[in-house]
């Protein structure tokens, strides 16, 4: 029935060497063939065009791209292991394996492709492909244990429809953050061969993420081991200038401390700036405070503190949103009236108990 599709066949004698040079015909590869239109109509069903991306080193920075790929398998077994990974589609999604990303300072297109294959031996009688799909989920700017549920500050940004195909693909811009790639079959406990591919316009450091609770250091049987998780969203703040203090052009940013651990948002180029910054923070003691401190970026003097503050994290199970004073670093005199606060920040906390309610 192909027939006509050899290179050889005395068809394309007719086509004039004007029309092949029109229509680019050639055949300088053994494996390029052409075919009639209505051959491809009535003999398959499906046309997928590749794209060829320039990964060349040496290549202008705006014309390179960037590939990062992993194979690996979904999987079934035990509940809360690392066998257990074939969670579906549905309410059990983040079961499935998860591949963080970071996007910085700008927005970046990407490129996913997720690719199933089978291995074949003597007995195979064939085989089906899976309902297959991924989700992009929008984490903490900080994660690096598996997500487990997910909250308002974590959601799904891309859901791709599964399809009974062999490979599915995704092109599409992504904001500057942290985000993980949850690859996924329709029906959970299936379990197959896959193939990630992700092409962006810079370096995303993809890897997976392979723990689900944080690990325990050696020194843990002295200083005990994490036993709260708590969720910091920095979100906006309202700056108020002191008279002589500071100009009214401010590049500001925030820092969490928790516990010794401290994570920042990006710079903003504004008195009011907005953030929706997101960390997250393993403790071992609830009681201690948060520290709240918001800067002034210099690039050739040391960076200002605007104001801070220190708040409470207890364990609420729900996310708590709150308006905090900033208080001044200018300290009360005697005698003077005192300092106004410097400003308000705007933030929600969630601290659970249970290190797998996150």
């Amino acid at each position: 029935t192909l027939s006509r599709l050899l290179s050889a066949n005395s068809e394309w004698a007719r086509v004039s060497e004007t029309e092949r040079q029109r229509l680019g015909l050639c055949f300088n590869d053994k494996s390029e063939f052409w075919m009639p239109l209505e051959d491809v109509v009535s003999q398959f069903t499906e046309l997928v065009i590749c794209r060829l991306l320039n990964r060349n080193p040496f290549a202008l920075a705006r014309r390179r791209w960037h590939e990062s790929a992993w194979v690996d398998s979904w999987r079934s077994g035990a509940r809360g292991t690392s066998a257990d990974r074939s969670g579906g589609a549905e309410e059990t999604m983040l079961r499935n394996p998860q591949y963080v990303c970071d996007i910085r300072k700008q927005e970046d297109e990407l490129l996913v492709q997720l690719m199933q294959y089978h291995e074949f031996n003597n007995e195979s009688n064939g085989f089906t492909n899976f309902l297959i799909g991924f989700f992009i989920v929008k984490v903490e700017e900080n994660r690096e244990i598996r997500l487990h549920k997910q909250w308002d500050h974590t959601p799904t940004v891309v859901s791709l429809d599964h399809k009974r195909r062999r490979e599915v693909n995704y092109r599409g811009c992504l904001a500057p953050g942290r985000y993980i790639i949850v690859p996924t079959t329709f029906r959970s406990g299936e379990e197959g061969n896959y193939m990630l591919r992700v092409f962006s316009q810079n370096d995303l450091n993809l890897r997976e993420l392979q723990n689900d609770l944080p690990k325990t250091l050696m020194c843990s049987c002295i200083s005990g081991s994490a036993e709260w998780v708590t969720v910091v969203t920095i979100h906006k703040a309202e700056l108020s200038a002191l008279p002589g203090k500071w100009s009214s052009k401010l590049s500001p940013y925030c820092v969490v401390t928790c516990e010794g651990v401290k994570e920042r948002t990006e710079v903003a180029s504004d008195s009011d700036p907005m953030w929706e910054s997101s960390f997250v923070f393993y403790r071992k003691n609830s009681d201690k405070p948060l520290r709240i401190q918001v800067y002034n970026y210099n690039m050739i003097m040391p960076n200002n503190l605007l104001g801070d503050n220190e708040l409470p994290a207890l364990v609420n199970h729900s996310p708590t949103a709150l308006a905090t004073a900033l208080n001044s670093p200018e300290k009360q005199k005697e005698g003077d009236s005192p300092v106004p606060s410097s400003g308000t920040l705007y933030l929600t906390i969630l601290t659970e108990d249970n290190l797998m309610a996150v």
